[in-house]
């Protein structure tokens, strides 16, 4: 494992830095390496999109951290939800994954969420599946609802409901109209009304007049087949004359802490948001709106949001990062309720040896909390991942929120390792070509706090990294593509376990059928001890191909058809099976053909 990067950013313009007290160190102490899990298989894995963390959907005690990425099969795009659960002190390991499949767009799970939108007692895992244009099939796109199947330790969740038709209305002539599509960058899952349920909140990217805020709820249970959606409000941006499109939606909320929660509906604008507010059962109110905030266009996900009491006055602040910028966006309620606020925007930069002014930083993932919960008194943090690979911690240390030098800035992670290779491939002509690739890993814009999630008293910081410019397959360094650093104080070192199940893939023999000789492959996700055995369809084994503990990569096997005493096999249909710890894997059937 590397060593803490606790390391206090020797430049801050506008403002002296502010040293530590002890607080803002923190180590790095678990990451999932690209060969594993998470990211094998594929030609396009290596993005993850969304990450939500300190649930217990499955009710064992044990808190998970549930991720989207996007992935490449067979040149379809793809998307991906895993869960992992942390099983113990610095320990955490993979239970559950579900591939989305193909809908012909390239990004299409952005947003995870969890809740009980059925309210039957068993915990969802709610993904926002977006599409292109036209796409209007609930297989292809809206919100997917995976429940947890109830057995005790099983960490099964099975797909019971997929949703468009909260974007639906029937026309004067009685036909049904459809969205030209659904997008929505982050959908929010939550009890927005406090009556008891939980609503989604899916803030669609549309065209117009499609680019609107649903909120939805659900009556009846998911496993009978018989339940209904409810849309509860429909804010319509072009009605209302806002400008912009509507990317995000974020919430629930209680940010004037007056008992009713809000949700946060993001602009692509110039940055802008509207807040809205419920005021019984079913009913909101728009109580907020404003545009233009930021003299660029930039683009309003909810990954670069957080929301946190930064200066502890009990009402907490609304953050943004502008996307790829060093500026950051403070909403502050400026009396007790949230139809007023305050804006603030602190940019860092520097200038530069031709005398231009640039960004300090380039903002891609952030969160708001108090990560850092050592000895010293401090306030609210301001935690983001920057492009030129850094993990920061922004520390409000009081004064005006517009002035950078209210602030303290930590690098608190720089190991984003990059090389410089030889890719040597044969093109479609045959000939050997050799290219010259550059293999650079970034933070990416997966972020999330975790809120002391294995109960050593140390609260986290979660965040996913992702690789570009490789070819298909090859890694000339390994670092993790989800990370997890974890406060330290004093710079203790805590290495996490990554485990899981030892996950095989077996592939189909090629030549199949054969006579002479085939060849076998199989790829290992995690180390694990496993045989491939050949059967006759009587189920005796009549030859071990492999047998032993492999670590994690693709494995080939030749075999020439002959039994283990050497003896040439009869021609027929055999059976191979891989097992792992005794247990069968996979299967498939090859043919002998003499």
């Amino acid at each position: 494992m590397r060593k803490l990067l606790g390391v206090v950013v020797s430049l801050i313009l506008a403002g002296s830095l502010v040293a530590g007290d002890g607080d803002n160190v923190y180590q790095l102490v678990a990451e999932d390496p690209p060969n594993d899990a998470l990211f094998a298989d594929s030609v396009y894995n290596e993005y993850q999109r969304a990450m939500i963390v300190g649930s217990d959907l499955d009710q064992d005690g044990l808190k998970e951290i549930i991720i989207t990425d996007y992935r490449t099969v067979d040149d379809a795009h793809h998307g991906r939800v895993i869960v992992y659960e942390v099983t113990g002190d610095n320990t955490l390991a993979q239970v559950w994954e579900f591939d989305v499949p193909s809908n012909g767009y390239y990004s299409n799970v952005r947003s995870v969420q969890v809740g009980d939108l059925d309210g039957n007692g068993k915990g969802e895992i709610i993904l926002g599946v977006t599409g292109g244009s036209g796409d209007t099939l609930s297989t292809h796109v809206g919100v997917w609802v995976f429940e947890w199947d109830g057995v005790a330790g099983s960490n099964n969740y099975n797909l019971v409901a997929q949703i468009t038709d909260f974007a639906t209305y029937v026309d004067t002539s009685g036909q049904v109209i459809y969205p030209d599509r659904y997008r929505s960058e982050d959908i929010a899952v939550g009890d927005f009304d406090g009556d008891g349920k939980d609503e989604v909140l899916w803030v669609n990217n549309g065209g117009t007049p499609f680019d609107n805020a649903y909120i939805f709820s659900v009556d009846g249970e998911f496993s009978t087949g018989f339940y209904t959606t409810v849309v509860e409000t429909v804010f319509k941006r072009t009605e209302l004359g806002f400008g912009g499109s509507t990317v995000s939606g974020l919430g629930p909320f209680d940010m004037d802490n007056d008992g009713n929660p809000e949700g946060v509906i993001t602009i692509w604008n110039n940055v802008g948001i509207q807040v809205f507010e419920a005021d019984g059962p079913d009913h909101y109110v728009l109580k907020y709106h404003g545009e233009g905030f930021d003299p660029q266009d930039r683009y309003p996900y909810g990954k670069g949001f957080g929301v946190y009491d930064l200066n502890g006055d009990g009402k907490a602040e609304l953050v943004y990062g502008a996307l790829i910028r060093g500026r950051i966006h403070i909403w502050e309620i400026a009396g007790n309720d949230v139809d007023t606020f305050n804006h603030y925007m602190p940019e860092w930069t520097y200038v530069d040896t031709t005398g231009d002014t640039l960004a300090l930083f380039r903002i891609y993932g952030l969160k708001a909390g108090d990560p850092d919960h050592g000895p010293g008194s401090d306030n609210g943090d301001i935690v983001f991942s920057d492009l030129d690979k850094n993990i920061y911690d922004l520390e409000y240390t009081g004064g005006d929120f517009g002035d950078t030098a209210s602030y303290a800035l930590y690098n608190v992670f720089s190991d984003f390792p990059s090389d410089t290779f030889i890719y040597t491939y044969t093109d479609t002509s045959g000939a050997t070509v050799e290219d010259t690739v550059v293999c650079n890993f970034y933070p990416g814009p997966t972020f999330a706090l975790g809120n002391d999630l294995d109960g050593d008293g140390a609260k986290e910081i979660l965040f996913g990294t992702y690789v570009a410019h490789r070819p298909p397959d090859t890694f000339t360094i390994q670092t993790g593509f989800l990370k997890v650093l974890e406060f330290s104080g004093v710079g203790v070192s805590e290495d996490w376990k990554i485990v899981g199940r030892p996950e095989v893939k077996l592939f189909q023999n090629m030549p199949n059928p054969f006579n002479g000789h085939t060849a076998i492959k199989f790829s290992v996700r995690r180390p694990a001890d496993l045989e491939l055995a050949v059967y006759d369809l009587s189920g005796r084994k009549v030859r071990v191909l492999a047998n032993g503990r492999y670590e994690a990569g693709t494995y080939t096997v030749e075999w020439n058809g002959r039994s283990e005493t050497g003896a040439l096999l009869p021609a027929g249909v055999y059976i191979y099976t891989v097992k792992v710890n005794g247990h069968t894997a996979a299967t498939k059937k090859l043919v002998i053909a003499r």
